[in-house]
């Protein structure tokens, strides 16, 4: 299934705007990846920059990816959040740890705290994509998708 048939399959199954509490988002830009990948050390997919350039309803259920670098719904926002949460290591007692694990970068978020993280540590050089994981604080890690993108689209 190419990127196309993906997005026609989302914007088919949306048929209500309740992501990100209906606030839209900027859609990609070759200048906003470019700031993205720099900051968070990665190359966003190209599957998912297609894919939010041609959903109609992707930017109300993703990140942001676009030039609204200051939206709380961007991914450079969101992200750094997620790298601020700190938790106690036993109980009360115990020293401070941050919780949300270096080599991911979240990308799409759950109301409930749940994330959808690109796995930084497993990238596909020939496909150019990452493993794709399931986090939730604190070190909540489950499901996880090996091909990348398109294949995370096709499950859910």
């Amino acid at each position: 299934m190419d990127i196309k048939e993906l997005v026609k399959r989302f914007d088919n199954g949306v048929t209500e705007d309740y992501g990100h509490y209906c606030q839209k988002v900027c859609k990609p830009t070759k200048k906003s990846i470019q700031v993205i990948n720099q900051y968070l050390g990665m190359e966003v997919p190209k599957s998912l920059i297609e894919f939010l350039r041609l959903s109609h309803t992707a930017t109300s259920w993703f990140a942001s990816f676009g030039e609204d670098f200051k939206n709380p719904v961007h991914v450079l926002q969101r992200n750094r959040r997620l790298r601020k949460i700190r938790r106690r290591v036993i109980g009360c007692r115990g020293k401070w740890e941050y919780v949300f694990p270096k080599n991911l970068v979240a990308f799409n978020f759950e109301f409930d705290g749940d994330n959808c993280c690109f796995d930084l540590s497993k990238y596909n050089k020939t496909t150019g994509e990452y493993k794709i994981v399931y986090w939730a604080s604190p070190r909540i890690v489950g499901d996880e998708y090996d091909k990348g993108f398109p294949s995370f689209m096709k499950k859910e």
